[in-house]
């Protein structure tokens, strides 16, 4: 059996791992919602799963709606669990909102880890599309045409094989041998073809064009020159990618906080932001650099407590005059820097509704 130069797996016995396993079926979608039933095996899990691991060629923003459905139930079971996710990010079916939106979800739940994969060469396509979920007794293998998006596990035409294996048996050697094949791509390197998705790669690889701007933008093949080649050799090695000429507007990922009596207090002179944004490294791990809407930038002092940030925000109260109600918006713009926004609560109605989260104090606040 060729391995099609794939030098880095394992040698399995496809037809063993098939043959022992306890159950299998196709499920047909859309006759059959793969979303749902994801779900229904996440939370009907006895004993929960431990660890998840999911591959796919691409996601999208309510994709990763989905993906936080699933991990909120492994999790909310097993606060020990670990997810694994690699996304790709080829032909620019994946947008800077999607990885956005991952990186919201790495700040939520601390034991997820998000990887990119991306292969510079032409022909080398990152494409598969796999779910597993692992109890220590069981493990369920998804495994087919369904991408990490709302239409591919909800409303496409798509067809998935989905296993069971029982870990108590012979089963779990033909299960982890291939879970063994595919863990480099769970696997980061400096610089080479899988990394860490982390806003300063996603930031980059948007300044390069490498990132869609919407899911209807032109899908040809992405370069990137934040990545490296994988271990396949190929015929056309020696392709290279020109750079991409067009300059891209600075954006970055977003807050919004409604500020409260304590924020706007200039006998605090703080601001606090809730936990769930320390998880993710949107913020640094000290002081930070304060652009205002004038150009004017200010120093802050931003300290770390277990369960909320302090920006300590006297500039913030000296340019701005927020009053209690009104909505800061801060966008990451580098990793020690962020762009400062005040919105009037009097002006505020629409962005204050889709204000959705709220921290133990009350604060309303959201990822924009």
């Amino acid at each position: 059996m060729t391995t099609c130069g794939l030098n880095w797996v394992k040698k399995i016995n496809i037809e063993s791992f098939l043959i022992e396993t306890e159950h299998a079926e196709l499920l047909h979608q859309p006759e059959t919602c793969i979303a749902n039933r994801l779900i229904q095996e996440v939370t009907s899990a006895n004993p929960p799963f431990t660890t998840v691991r999911i591959l796919s060629a691409y996601t999208s923003p309510n994709g990763v709606d989905i993906l936080e459905a699933i991990l909120s139930k492994v999790f909310a079971k097993e606060k020990s669990a670990n997810a694994y996710i690699s996304i790709g990010i080829d032909r620019k079916r994946t947008s800077y909102g999607s990885l956005d939106r991952l990186l919201q979800l790495k700040g939520m739940f601390p034991n997820l880890n998000i990887y990119i994969v991306h292969d510079t060469r032409l022909n080398y396509t990152f494409h598969p599309k796999v779910y597993t979920f692992e109890s220590l007794t069981d493990a369920f293998l998804f495994v087919g045409s369904s991408n990490l998006t709302k239409a591919g596990l909800g409303s496409n035409y798509e067809i998935v094989a989905a296993f069971s294996v029982d870990l108590r048996k012979s089963t779990k050697t033909s299960y982890f041998d291939f879970v063994d094949s595919i863990e480099p791509y769970f696997t980061p390197t400096s610089g080479g073809w899988v990394q860490e998705l982390t806003y300063d790669l996603m930031i980059a690889l948007d300044k390069e064009g490498a990132l869609a701007k919407s899911p209807s933008e032109n899908k040809s093949k992405s370069a990137s020159n934040i990545f490296g080649e994988g271990t396949i050799k190929a015929a056309h090695a020696n392709v290279k990618f020109k750079k991409s000429l067009t300059k891209k507007k600075v954006k970055g990922p977003r807050i919004a906080l409604q500020l409260t009596h304590w924020d706007t207090s200039p006998r605090h002179y703080e601001t606090q932001v809730p936990k769930d944004v320390l998880r993710n490294g949107f913020f640094p791990k000290n002081d930070l650099t304060l652009v205002f809407p004038d150009g004017t930038e200010r120093q802050a002092t931003l300290s770390h407590y277990d369960y909320h940030s302090r920006i300590y925000n006297k500039e913030i109260l000296d340019h701005l005059n927020p009053q209690e109600g009104d909505i800061l918006m801060l966008t990451r713009i580098s990793p020690h820097k962020f762009h400062v926004r005040l919105v009037k609560e009097k002006n505020a109605g629409n962005l204050i509704n889709k204000l959705t989260k709220k921290s133990g104090k009350g604060k309303r606040w959201d990822w924009l």
